[in-house]
């Protein structure tokens, strides 16, 4: 059974206790955990359906961003000879697609993302004060209030880094939004590694129809020269 699936069930059998209960133990923002969790339960199947990389990035960061508190986001991938680039980089504003290689990239704290690909442990970072030696120039001239950089894991296998950051205000990474992302990045690691795996089918697919396309050519050639 599809774990998400299941969980929603879950969730949504307490949320009708919770709605019909007359008890107070039960607070709002309980209520409104429960709520979000359901959402977000929601945009995780959705994401799970999408099959096309390029829609993939703009479809996760846009959700991630709606629902962590971030307002700014960058999604870090291996490409196929195993070299980490930036994919992606996502504001409130824009989804920006692009692909560059993460060493030396200015725009992001570099040390700070191959210190979680290193550990594939989450880094949570508020005004700076941290004794992780992961401070370096962005960092430092920047001064991003709330940081957030998460190992993208599936069956242990690192997918993916996914970045966040609140430039001005501090502890927008709550235990609640955690517990959201957490949903978001279980998904993500399933839909990017499935999508990863669409794509090099297709290429594999392309290279074998151009190879089958330009065999008669090739035979006929080789009829002429022998």
């Amino acid at each position: 059974m599809n774990p998400l699936e299941t969980l929603a069930e879950v969730l949504a059998a307490n949320l009708s206790l919770l709605i019909s209960s007359k008890s107070s133990s039960y607070s709002s923002s309980s209520t409104n955990v429960v709520l979000d969790l359901a959402t977000i339960i929601k945009a995780s199947q959705s994401l799970s359906g999408i099959i096309q990389l390029e829609e993939l990035l703009k479809q996760l960061t846009q959700i991630i961003l709606q629902n962590s508190g971030g307002d700014r986001c960058a999604l870090i991938l291996p490409n196929d000879q195993g070299k980490w680039q930036v994919e992606t980089i996502a504001t409130s504003k824009n989804v920006e697609l692009s692909t560059q290689p993460l060493e030396g990239y200015p725009n992001l704290p570099v040390k700070l993302i191959q210190y979680v690909k290193n550990t594939q442990e989450m880094v949570m970072i508020d005004n700076l004060k941290t004794d992780l030696p992961i401070i370096d120039e962005y960092l430092s001239q920047q001064y991003p209030q709330s940081i957030l950089c998460w190992p993208l894991l599936n069956q242990r296998e690192l997918i993916g880094i996914l970045y966040l950051q609140n430039q001005l205000t501090s502890d927008v990474f709550t235990d609640d939004r955690l517990l959201i992302l957490n949903f978001l990045c279980t998904q993500a690691a399933i839909s990017l590694k499935n999508a990863r795996l669409y794509t090099n089918l297709q290429t594999s697919e392309a290279r074998y129809q151009h190879l089958a396309d330009n065999v008669p050519g090739v035979i006929y050639q080789f009829r002429i020269t022998a």
